[in-house]
């Protein structure tokens, strides 16, 4: 080989270091424009039964707002620590009198797969809400969701506690709470 090749493999092996660092790194470290302490932005989409929800109708509820598709691997992992979460606070009634309650949104583009992961998973609560079957993307819009999985817990009073909490700041903060 040449010099040139030799530099042309080179830069090459380099540019495709640079290039897949930046990648991976926008993945796991995701930024969100919505700031801790603001309103939480209202929505409306369809349920299983294509009836209507606005977030605004869960009132004196401290709320999980979970972004999530059948298809994503990390989403179907983190649904385990979501259902344990749910488990864990269910029956809780914190200190301000809020209850807790999720609200999963699929970014599924086909009912069957999405209905057959929530009975595969364990998804037991109620709300489970569906934006591009129905042709909307709102919530995703007014959230800045730009991955998935992707959560945010919203306080009895309509504020954003939490963007994209661990497990164990979630926990933390709702026991903080009790």
């Amino acid at each position: 080989m040449n010099k040139k090749t030799k530099w042309t493999i080179g830069f090459s092996f380099i540019l495709l270091f640079v290039v897949c660092s930046f990648s991976c790194k926008q993945k796991t470290t995701p930024k969100s424009k919505l700031q801790i302490g603001i309103d939480a932005p209202d929505f409306s989409l369809p349920d299983r039964n294509n009836v209507y929800h606005q977030l605004s109708e869960y009132k004196n509820k401290t709320i999980l707002l979970d972004f999530w598709a059948s298809w994503c691997a990390p989403c179907r992992r983190k649904n385990k620590e979501v259902v344990a979460i749910y488990n864990t606070y269910k029956d809780v009634t914190f200190a301000n009198g809020s209850t807790f309650e999720i609200i999963s949104i699929s970014q599924d583009n086909q009912e069957a797969p999405w209905l057959q992961a929530i009975e595969d998973d364990g998804l037991v609560w109620e709300s489970h809400l569906k934006q591009r079957m129905a042709g909307i993307n709102e919530a995703s819009v007014k959230y800045d969701v730009q991955f998935i999985p992707c959560c945010f817990l919203i306080n009895a009073a309509g504020k954003i506690m939490l963007v994209n909490p661990t497990k164990d700041e979630l926990e933390e903060t709702l026991n903080s709470m009790k």
